[in-house]
């Protein structure tokens, strides 16, 4: 897999993977998934991640398998900064810095494309 960082401003991990899904040309019938961070994809503890139609077709259909056995295309983690206790933080705080871990059906070159993507306002993936 390969990994990029990004910084967006206003948006969440799964308007990232779904516009760089978008982007990538990924057809109806993939899925979009959040679940907790298993993957360790940045440092927050949920993550958004899409599987691609083909990818499940090669299991019949079944997200459970091929989250279990395949895993993703595409997964994008937000990083959070530690708290400050001396202004009152108590929590961790999330950043505008994204963690994204893709395979080649990514093109490296749509990264830079996915601030434009995301501010025309992020496409819905078929699912």
């Amino acid at each position: 897999m390969q990994t990029f960082q990004v910084k967006i401003d206003g948006t969440t991990d799964r308007d990232v993977v779904c516009a760089l899904a978008y982007l990538a040309g990924f057809p109806e019938g993939s899925q979009v998934i959040t679940t907790n961070n298993y993957l360790g994809i940045g440092n927050s503890t949920g993550i958004s991640s899409v599987y691609h139609a083909e990818r499940l077709r090669e299991v019949d259909g079944d997200l459970a398998e091929a989250v279990a056995y395949r895993g993703p295309n595409i997964v994008v983690g937000r990083n959070f900064r530690p708290p400050v206790p001396m202004s009152g933080e108590l929590e961790w705080q999330p950043t505008n810095e994204y963690v994204i871990a893709s395979d080649d059906k990514v093109d490296p070159q749509l990264i830079g494309r996915l601030k434009e993507t995301i501010r025309a306002g992020p496409p819905a993936l078929h699912s």
